[in-house]
């Protein structure tokens, strides 16, 4: 049966605050949840939106707070209304994006390097592609100007034989620990167990697909993870072509989770210099995420429950609540070539649907309003315009 495009119009009986809803489609039989949309935030009585439903799907609503209490009203679309509905999203997306004012970033500061220096443990989860593999170690660990420095490899389940010879290369020539885990993917068992096994007192988990721009990119992450008050640093990721793919997250931008500034030019200063300054966030992506062993004991490391999307932003989330700060700094600058090695996970894949639905049962009271967000700014565009709704 095709999809037939519906309205669903959500209201609640008072606004008092911003209140956030994800929507979820389920199977009418096992009434399992089989897609999801984006979360909506009704800073008034209703909002409005429209949505394919296929066959008798079950619409569900989840509220951030209980005292939102959200009604839903599904009517299908007739015919015109439909044709109107598609000939105005194609133009939404034929609308250039507002872009920030275009200027170099200013010079790095330098970053004093704690002495003595802790030591450095690299974690690195991969699978297969081992030209994506050489490339990260060569430039983030072999070519480190860091004095104390391991690596930390863990092979889930590659099977090519230039995988195989790379993971013997490396622990000859750089001491390197391979952890083989022949399991499903679940990113945050992976890393905890990566951790338990390393030995630094910073702990840097990195993608395979990260690559550094600069010999000294570890000593800005470690001068500021080592101040006893951060519990977490991300730092400027880019990228191939160029564009800025992270500059920290932001709760609820583009629905759930959204990176500020995705998309821009990389010499974009963004408003408030939001792009060029170091600065606390929400939360920072796990691509590329340097900690303390001791804060990540902390809060117990990072939430197995969350296999594939949102453990990141998770422990971001639940280190904030322990009284310890997120920080996203410009400096490092790193390439991310991201999804490059599992491919990007469908976001109505079973996972990923339990991955985002946890997240929001635990966070939707804090996604309602992001704290480090200027409130002037859409988070519907991560390309950061000026919020032009009142």
């Amino acid at each position: 049966m095709a999809d037939a495009l519906h309205r669903i119009h959500l209201t609640r009986e008072r606004a008092d605050a911003p209140a956030a809803a994800l929507i979820r489609f389920l199977d009418p039989a096992t009434r399992a949840p089989k897609r999801i949309a984006s979360v909506l935030f009704v800073t008034e009585t209703e909002r409005r939106i429209h949505a394919p439903l296929r066959g008798d799907e079950i619409v569900e609503v989840l509220a951030s707070d209980p005292d939102a209490s959200f009604a839903a009203r599904i009517a299908r679309l007739d015919p015109l209304r439909r044709f109107y509905h598609a000939a105005r999203l194609a133009r939404g997306a034929l609308r250039p994006p507002v872009r920030s004012p275009l200027a170099a970033p200013p010079h790095p500061p330098r970053f004093a390097r704690p002495d003595p220096a802790p030591t450095v443990s690299l974690i690195i989860a991969t699978r297969d592609r081992a030209d994506l593999l050489a490339r990260a170690i060569d430039t983030a660990f072999a070519r480190a100007a860091y004095p104390t420095k391991e690596l930390v490899v863990v092979d889930n389940g590659s099977v090519e034989r230039a995988t195989a010879d790379l993971l013997a290369h490396i622990a000859r020539a750089h001491a390197a620990q391979i952890l083989r885990r022949d399991v499903p993917f679940n990113f945050a068992r992976l890393m905890n167990e990566a951790a338990r096994a390393a030995g630094g007192d910073i702990l840097v988990f990195l993608n395979n697909d990260i690559e550094a721009l600069d010999p000294a990119w570890l000593d800005p992450l470690v001068a500021l993870v080592a101040q006893p008050d951060i519990g977490a640093v991300g730092a400027k990721l880019l990228y191939p072509t160029g564009a800025v793919q992270h500059a920290g997250i932001v709760l609820g931008m583009g629905g759930l989770v959204g990176h500020a500034g995705r998309g821009l030019p990389s010499t974009a200063r963004g408003p408030h210099d939001m792009l060029c300054t170091v600065r606390d966030v929400s939360a920072v992506t796990g691509a590329c995420l340097a900690m303390r062993r001791d804060a990540l004991a902390r809060v117990g490391g990072f939430d197995e429950r969350f296999a594939v999307e949102c453990n990141d932003v998770d422990l971001c989330l639940r280190l904030r609540a322990a009284g310890l700060r997120v920080v996203w700094t410009p400096w490092p600058t790193l390439i991310h070539k991201e999804g490059a090695t599992r491919g990007r996970d469908s976001t109505q894949s079973p996972q990923v649907i339990e991955d985002r639905t946890l997240f929001f049962r635990r966070w939707r009271a804090a996604l309602a309003v992001d704290p480090f967000f200027p409130a002037t700014l859409s988070r519907r565009d991560e390309t950061l315009p000026v919020d032009s709704e009142d």
